[in-house]
């Protein structure tokens, strides 16, 4: 079967409830569960900036409300609604966006993102490199460079501060701020230099126990869907149907997968 995934929530869930007519309790306890955890969020997060006496105070009861859900797996969650297999494909078809399946993806994370979607989806016409482009003018205005294929060879450090990077050719470019967004591994096993600090090294070492999480790539295309030769029930494919497109209203994904 092929569900469209409307834009709008109250749209949404007719549509969902049109299509499992015998599960409409299912259906609306699942978005009950998912506002539960958006209205649980904002205390979780502003827990994290308290100072640290109010947060050793507050903190549980903070986080408890979000974390009563988030510390369960999706699929657990949709076993209290007893919807079919169909239903929690259906439901749960966005995982790819968050990069784990219902059996292991948080709750939490999962009505974040579904929730994103209620309102539709857009996406730069031109590809994600437009994004990019329309920021460095701003950057560029404010002094700042912007080099692409520069690879640094380590990050500098004065006393226990990082104080700019070391390019592969042998540049050194100084900043009172350095950002590293290469993920933490990376940072701390190949990019701090071997006289660091022990605290840092300390902080590397503790780094090495964290797991990798599960990887995954989000591919986003224009198709034209009547050029297809495997029909979209068929395929494991989202696709925004049109090659020119700057926001969509309909989504259509495989529902007969499921995580069972």
């Amino acid at each position: 079967m092929r569900f469209a995934y409307r834009r709008g929530e109250s749209r949404l869930r007719d549509e969902l409830k049109a299509a499992f007519p015998a599960e409409s309790r299912a259906i609306d306890r699942y978005f009950a569960a998912i506002h539960q955890c958006l209205r649980a969020m904002p205390l979780f997060f502003a827990e994290k900036i308290l100072p640290p006496i109010p947060s050793r105070l507050l903190g549980a009861a903070l986080r408890a409300p979000f974390l009563s859900l988030a510390r369960r797996t999706t699929a657990s969650v949709l076993d209290d609604f007893r919807a079919s297999p169909e239903l929690r494909a259906v439901l749960t078809a966005q995982w790819g966006d968050h990069g784990s399946p219902p059996k292991q993806s948080s709750f939490g994370i999962h009505a974040g993102v579904t929730s994103h979607y209620f309102d539709g989806a857009a996406y730069p016409i031109g590809g994600a490199g437009q994004i990019a482009k329309s920021l460095i003018p701003t950057i560029e205005g404010a002094g700042g460079t912007v080099v692409v294929d520069a690879e640094v060879e380590s990050i500098l450090l004065e006393g226990d501060r990082a104080a700019g990077v070391r390019m592969s050719d042998g540049r050194e470019l100084r900043a009172r701020h350095v950002v590293s967004d290469v993920g933490v591994h990376a940072t701390f096993q190949h990019l701090l230099p071997a006289h660091a600090p022990a605290e840092v090294r300390a902080a590397g070492k503790r780094v090495e126990v964290l797991q990798a999480s599960t990887a995954h790539l989000c591919l986003y295309v224009g198709i034209d869907t009547q050029k297809l030769k495997t029909p979209l029930d068929e395929s494991n494919l989202w696709v925004h149907p049109g090659v020119d497109f700057d926001r969509s209203d309909v989504c259509s994904a495989p529902s007969r997968r499921s995580d069972h």
